[in-house]
C-alpha cells in the first residue's frame, strides 16, 4: 500500500500543477464573477479555499521528504518564482483590477506563488527521484513525543550516520514510534533527490 502510495505521487504532484493552472484561468476568464477572498455580500465563489488546499498539499510533500541541505532550493527559486509570478500577471492581472482591495490581493498571490515556488521545488526533489537508495542501519538513542490540541507528533532520537556527523531527531509515525525501543535499529534509507538534494526515509 505504501508503495502504491508513493507511485501515485507524481501523479497527485502534476494534478495539482493543472488544478491551480485551472484554478487562476477560471479567475481570469470569469472576472468579476469568482473572487479570490469572498467578496462584499458573499455570494460570490472565492478561489481561497482551493489554492490554500494546494498549498496544504505542498507543504505536506515538502514536510514529508526530510531534506537534508535545503539551501539548494535557492538555486532554483529565482526562474519558478519568476514564472510563477508572471503568469500570475499576465493571465490574472485584469481580474485582480475588480477585487475590492486589489493591492492586497495582488501582492497576497505574489506571497503566495513565492512560497509556492519554495514548496514545490523542495517536493520535485524528492517525488521525482527514480535513483536507488543507500541503505544504513542506524540506533535509536531515544524518543519523546509532543501533543497540541488536535494531533501529536512522534519524534526518534537518532546515532550519527552517514552524512550525518551528529546525533539527530526525526519525525516519524505513531506505529513506528510505538514499535521502538531505545537501543533498537532502524534503516534509514538516503535518496540522492532528483534536483540533488539528499533527503531520506526511517522504517523498520
Amino acid at each position: 500500500m505504501q508503495m502504491f502510495a508513493d507511485q501515485m505521487l507524481p501523479v497527485l504532484y502534476c494534478a495539482q500543477c493543472v488544478v491551480l493552472l485551472g484554478a487562476i484561468c477560471t479567475y481570469r476568464y470569469y472576472a468579476g464573477l469568482v473572487h479570490i477572498l469572498s467578496d462584499k455580500d458573499g455570494k460570490r465563489p472565492a478561489l481561497w479555499g482551493c489554492l490554500l488546499f494546494i498549498l496544504l498539499f505542498f507543504l505536506f510533500l515538502f514536510l514529508r521528504l526530510n531534506t537534508l541541505h535545503v539551501a539548494p532550493i535557492m538555486n532554483y527559486l529565482p526562474i519558478v518564482d519568476g514564472a510563477l509570478i508572471a503568469a500570475l500577471l499576465l493571465i490574472a492581472l485584469p481580474a485582480m483590477r475588480q477585487e475590492r482591495h486589489p493591492i492586497m490581493v495582488g501582492a497576497g498571490m505574489v506571497l503566495y506563488m513565492g512560497l509556492l515556488g519554495y514548496l514545490c521545488i523542495g517536493a520535485a526533489n524528492g517525488v521525482f527521484d527514480l535513483a536507488k537508495a543507500r541503505k544504513y542501519k542506524v540506533q535509536v538513542m531515544g524518543h519523546h513525543r509532543t501533543s497540541g490540541k488536535s494531533r501529536s507528533n512522534y519524534y526518534l532520537h537518532l546515532s550519527p550516520w552517514g552524512p550525518v556527523t551528529d546525533s539527530s531527531q526525526v519525525s516519524v509515525s505513531r506505529d513506528l514510534y510505538n514499535r521502538i525501543l531505545i537501543g533498537d535499529s532502524v534503516l534509514v534509507d538516503l535518496h540522492p533527490g532528483a534536483l540533488g538534494m539528499q533527503w531520506y526515509e526511517v522504517s523498520r
